[in-house]
């Protein structure tokens, strides 16, 4: 159940950024209404697959498409 609830967060995160361009941690998660492991664990799915890039601005971690 949970590979398959991270897959459908990581459609989402994916679906969201790519209109979005880049968003913070706290945007994907009230935008999308994800709790934060949820976000967490979809994120770093994408991370691990080259996906996405994260990086820090000041202490907010973002989020965005690798290309």
């Amino acid at each position: 159940m949970i590979k398959f609830q991270i897959s459908a967060n990581t459609k989402k995160i994916w679906e969201y950024l790519d209109r979005k361009g880049e968003a913070s941690l706290r945007e994907i998660e009230e935008q999308l209404e994800l709790q934060e492991q949820d976000a967490c664990l979809a994120l770093g799915w994408m991370v691990y697959n080259n996906q996405v890039i994260l990086h820090l601005k000041g202490r907010d971690l973002f989020a965005v498409i690798f290309d």
